[in-house]
């Protein structure tokens, strides 16, 4: 029984109203589409999807969710246009330079304090006094904390060293964990041996969570065979057995790295040793199959939860079984199965919209990023960093400079913070654009900041002294990117080499590769 026939018997609803995403109301059997009102803004000009799309960052220009009826309208009245002059006065797009930026952002900020104060006197009720904050020294333990928060595993490893060589510090098991899932978290496994070995000389209890977390520190940074020896490793011990947590991690994994035999024999393992897969696992397995292009086996595995009692499909199998259609293309297919997941009361989350924009950017798609970016705001969804991080990277790929910094501005103003991702894009985009000195500028600013900048971050740095045949420049990141403990991949060598070649230094690759192999620095 195929996925198809197994959801149309479970959900069975012939007719389902989608008019507020732009769905058109069609019978089972039909193909449902989206329907947008043919590049026309409110006012009857027409615009092109892309002014469109600026428009909805800048929130100047507002599209209508009911597409439909806002369609319907422009038929009735084909002729019905407003006078030019009110045709400039409300069409307002983005700002093309930083002074009107500017300007812009401050009548919002104004505009928003207006509102603030008319909502206070409503109230009758004067404006609440912040006290100043006294600003208190951290304490050790407490800086400890704020650097594992912040991802900062140099700066915690350093305090974490500081606070065991007090007399009165006993580190309990709780902070061993912390630690280890942060250094797997940051592709540190030599250092997370380290902590764990820690513990085996203190005479720490061991359990199978430490073991999990050492597991995925090795798995994450693609040492999948040390993975599996720790795993032996529990087996071994009784107490420390491996349970659905440990297995789900190596299955996720193996994903990442292809070994789909492997998948399959941690499933036969988990079956033998009776070990039932949680939603997790199962959402796992419908991520992994989904990316692999496996869709058979992805349907075999919702099918399975649709009649499951406990492990019935929840958000992120939504957003798993979108991503995987989105990600090669299938527009069609996959708005289908956002409809399929809402006939079963499956509602999208913030991630969800963003898989939608997305796909829609990768495809070229500014009337649906558009139309689906103003029914978040309908629904009252925020921009995350992920929004804006796909927003960024779309005008990036496409060219527009100018949006993209705007974009950029925009996130900063709302108080999302970027992050290394958001660099990635703004280095890629002056990359192809030759502005050098602009990517000189923002590895500077990460430099000097709180953000923790990963192996993507200074390949496509990189990738940018390559474009721009500075091979000085490229040296420099690469010592910076050592310096930090990012581990180079084969993405970093490729490129290297690559650089080397053009600029006929083949003497340079050998070094290179002579260098990176005596301290085992290369991550594949």
């Amino acid at each position: 029984m195929t996925l198809a026939m197994t959801v149309a018997y479970a959900l069975s609803a012939p007719h389902v109203q989608f008019s507020d995403m732009g769905f058109i109301t069609q019978s089972v059997g039909q193909t449902r589409g989206w329907r947008f009102p043919h590049n026309r803004s409110n006012d009857g000009i027409n615009i092109s999807p892309l002014h469109r799309l600026r428009s909805t960052v800048s929130g100047n220009h507002v599209i209508r969710c009911n597409l439909k009826q806002e369609s319907d309208k422009a038929e009735a009245k084909p002729n019905s246009r407003p006078p030019v002059q009110h045709q400039r006065k409300n069409i307002k797009w983005a700002p093309r330079n930083s002074d009107r930026a500017k300007r812009a952002l401050s009548r919002e900020v104004a505009l928003k304090n207006r509102r603030k104060a008319a909502k206070r006197e409503t109230k009758n009720k004067p404006p609440p006094i912040k006290k100043p904050q006294k600003r208190t020294a951290m304490t050790v333990v407490e800086a400890l904390i704020h650097y594992i928060h912040k991802k900062n595993w140099q700066d915690a490893l350093k305090v974490f060293g500081m606070l065991r060589e007090q007399s009165w510090y006993e580190p309990k098991i709780n902070t061993y964990k912390k630690l280890l899932v942060l250094l797997g978290r940051c592709r540190q496994p030599e250092h997370a041996c380290s902590i764990f070995q820690m513990m085996k000389e203190e005479g720490c209890e061991i359990n199978a969570e430490i073991y999990t977390a050492l597991i995925s520190a090795h798995s994450k940074s693609g040492d999948l065979d040390k993975a599996f020896a720790i795993l032996e490793e529990m087996k071994r011990i009784p107490q420390c057995q491996p349970d659905v947590f440990t297995y789900s991690i190596l299955i996720k994994y193996c994903f990442e790295a292809s070994l789909l035999e492997h998948v399959n024999r941690l499933l036969e393992e988990m079956s033998g040793r009776e070990i039932v897969p949680s939603i997790v696992t199962k959402n796992i397995l419908i991520d992994g199959y989904g990316k692999e292009g496996m869709f058979q086996e992805m349907e075999d595995v919702l099918a399975q939860m649709l009649i499951s009692e406990n492990c019935k499909p929840d958000q992120w199998t939504m957003n798993a079984i979108m991503r995987a259609f989105g990600n090669i293309g299938k527009i069609e297919i996959m708005e289908k199965w956002y409809q399929k997941f809402q006939n079963i009361g499956i509602q999208p989350d913030i991630r969800t919209f963003e898989i939608l924009i997305s796909s829609y950017a990768k495809e070229n798609l500014y009337d649906k990023m558009a139309a689906t970016m103003e029914y978040m705001q309908k629904l009252s969804l925020s921009w995350t960093t992920a929004t804006y991080n796909v927003v960024i990277d779309a005008f990036g790929r496409t060219g527009e400079i100018e949006q993209m910094q705007f974009a950029f501005n925009q996130m900063r103003l709302e108080g999302a913070n970027p992050d290394s991702a958001t660099f990635c894009s703004l280095i890629s985009a002056y990359g192809k654009e030759g502005k050098f000195n602009q990517i000189k500028m923002i590895v500077q600013y990460v430099e000097n900041s709180d953000i923790i900048p990963d192996t993507p971050f200074y390949n496509t740095t990189i990738d940018a002294c390559r474009r721009a045949r500075d091979v000085t420049e490229m040296e420099k990141v690469f010592k910076q990117m050592q310096n930090r403990g990012c581990i180079p991949d084969q993405v970093t060598l490729n490129t290297m080499k690559e650089a080397y070649i053009s600029e006929g230094m083949p003497e340079k690759i050998k070094e290179m590769e002579e260098e990176m192999e005596n301290m085992h620095l290369i991550a594949y």
